[in-house]
């Protein structure tokens, strides 16, 4: 008898990451779509997937779905992982979520990450899918102007 002990080899599953928002401020809820298809003819059983979200962000419980269906995932330092997925052949699965952008994420580009993983091993069985977002300066809190007069007293004079 021979049973196939064979490692999966990386690239079988394809991740694609959206989200369609480009630009966030701190404290918005931003919703991402994680799409993961098995690219081959045969099943493929119990994989993990695994979101990383970008240093700062939090995700918001309750928000995340499986196929339409509320799945919560477990939570590990950043990543967030739906563990023990199966895919039968060709098919694809979606998985959406939403993330908190925290009060101390810094102005910038922020990558949120995915990617399938034989939960065995930790190889990666698939791209890595990423979203970008943008964090842009609040226009109340982070600039605001200053308005008055600066006296630049030299002689040290008291002010009358």
């Amino acid at each position: 008898n021979h049973l196939p002990v064979d490692p999966l080899l990386g690239g079988v599953l394809q991740v694609i990451k959206t989200t369609p928002r480009g630009l966030v401020n701190r404290g918005e809820l931003v919703p991402y779509t994680l799409t993961v298809r098995n690219t081959l003819s045969s099943a493929i059983p119990s994989i993990d997937v695994v979101d990383r979200m970008p240093a700062g962000f939090g995700y918001r419980e309750g928000t995340a779905t499986l196929d339409g269906v509320s799945a919560e995932p477990q939570r590990d330092g950043r990543d967030l992982v739906w563990t023990a997925l199966s895919f039968a052949p060709n098919e694809e699965r979606t998985i959406t979520l939403a993330l908190g952008v925290g009060a101390g994420v810094r102005e910038g580009d922020h990558d949120n990450l995915a990617f399938a993983r034989n939960p065995g091993t930790g190889t990666a069985l698939s791209n890595i899918g990423q979203a970008t977002v943008r964090l842009m300066p609040d226009e109340l809190f982070d600039c605001s102007d200053l308005i008055g007069k600066v006296f630049d007293d030299q002689n040290g004079s008291p002010s009358s």
